[in-house]
C-alpha cells in the first residue's frame, strides 16, 4: 500500500489530495462539490474508511486537474476527511480513479506517474468470444478508446420510445447504482 500527498485542483479549486493505493473509492469534501451534479443512489451501500463506516447515498462525478492535466472521478462527498502529514485533506483519490487514468504512485521519488493522463489513450480488452459472436480481425487484441473529460456545459440525450429525450423527461434527480451495476436515469426512481 502506497500513499502520496499532492496539491491538485477539484472543480477549479485548489485541494490537498491523498493518493492512496489502499483505498478503492475516492472521497472529496462536500464544499468543493458545490454546483456539481449529484447522483442519488437507488440503494445505498457502505464503505469503511479508516475506523469510520460510511453509508453512501449519493455520488458525484468531479472534474480535477493534476499538474494541469484534467481527469474525472466518481467521488463520495464527505464533510471532513481528517489529516495526513499534518495537512488537512480535501480529497482522497482511490484506486478506481487512479486505475481509470493509469495514475501510478512512485513512493520512492514521492511523485505520481501521470503518463496515462498525458497520453489519454487507453486499451480496453474485450471479454473472450462467446458462441455466435464474430471473431475479431487478425492481429487485434483489444479496443482502443480516446477519452476526454466531460464538458459540464454539454448535455447528451438519448431517444426514448415515447419520442422525448431522456434529459427532457427527467423531473427528479438522477438515480444510479454503485460502481459495477446499471445506471438508471428517470423520474425519481428511474423509469
Amino acid at each position: 500500500m502506497s500513499r502520496l500527498l499532492k496539491q491538485i485542483e477539484i472543480e477549479g479549486k485548489p485541494a490537498t489530495a491523498l493518493f492512496d493505493s489502499g483505498v478503492r473509492h475516492s472521497f472529496v469534501r462536500r464544499e468543493l462539490l458545490a454546483g456539481v451534479p449529484m447522483c442519488a443512489l437507488r440503494e445505498p451501500y457502505r464503505v469503511r474508511l479508516a475506523e469510520q463506516v460510511i453509508e453512501v447515498k449519493e455520488e458525484y462525478i468531479a472534474i480535477g486537474a493534476i499538474e494541469g492535466l484534467s481527469f474525472d472521478a466518481g467521488v463520495i462527498p464527505m464533510d471532513e476527511l481528517g489529516e495526513a502529514d499534518s495537512q488537512a485533506l480535501d480529497a482522497i483519490i482511490g484506486t478506481f480513479a487512479m486505475g481509470k487514468w493509469e495514475i501510478r504512485l512512485d513512493p520512492e521519488r514521492g511523485t505520481l506517474d501521470l503518463e496515462g493522463l498525458r497520453r489519454r489513450t487507453f486499451t480496453e480488452y474485450a471479454t473472450p468470444r462467446t458462441e455466435g459472436q464474430k471473431p475479431r480481425p487478425e492481429g487485434t487484441k483489444g479496443v482502443s478508446r480516446r477519452l476526454q473529460p466531460p464538458d459540464r456545459g454539454a448535455h447528451t440525450t438519448q431517444s426514448r420510445r415515447d419520442g422525448r429525450s431522456s434529459a427532457a423527461s427527467r423531473s427528479g434527480p438522477r438515480v444510479c447504482r454503485p460502481f459495477g451495476t446499471s445506471l438508471v436515469l428517470g423520474p425519481e426512481s428511474g423509469g
